[in-house]
């Protein structure tokens, strides 16, 4: 559920292990060519060797298997600092996008603000935009309450909108 790459640090802390406590297990996966490391990755990430493979355990999770992995994600993601600017604005995606797949609409709503507003401060009006999209479709499902304080309905399709058209979709 980690998506394209997970680095080491993140998938022990979802996991609740040390992280020399998984390099056994990846040693493994790497070795069975299960896994490689992520070259791009600076920090000792690893990616599923081939999309297909990754598919394939990913569909053969149970449903309550995806929502809890993806709500440990969410969690582990939600109590980390967010980084500034574009990687910043990612982290928030990828919280928001673990929050959704968990089925908590309340995080979730919150990270897609969030993940819209720091997208659109890093001129990614695209992905901004896309952000909004899926913070006004969660919007009616969370309580009152529990909708973030700092915006309201008409702000996030006013700020949508604006970020669409400055994005041209």
């Amino acid at each position: 559920v980690a998506g394209s790459a997970v680095e080491a640090d993140l998938l022990a802390d979802v996991a609740g292990s040390a992280e020399t406590d998984i390099e056994g297990p990846l040693r493994q996966a790497v070795a069975a060519q299960i896994l490689t490391v992520d070259p791009q990755a600076t920090s000792g990430a690893y990616r599923f060797r081939h999309a297909l493979l990754a598919e394939a355990v990913y569909d053969d999770l149970l449903p309550s298997e995806r929502r809890r992995l993806h709500a440990a994600y969410a969690a582990v993601l939600d109590a980390r600092p967010v980084p500034p600017g574009a990687e910043g604005a990612s982290h928030l995606a990828t919280l928001a996008h673990h929050a959704t797949a968990a089925h908590e609409s309340e995080r979730a709503l919150g990270a897609w603000v969030r993940a819209a507003r720091a997208a659109g401060s890093t001129h990614a009006f695209g992905e901004a935009a896309r952000a909004y999209e899926r913070a006004i479709d969660l919007w009616d499902a969370v309580p009152a309450d529990d909708r973030p304080t700092d915006t309201d309905a008409a702000a996030l399709y006013h700020e949508g909108a604006l970020a669409a058209m400055v994005s041209g979709s």
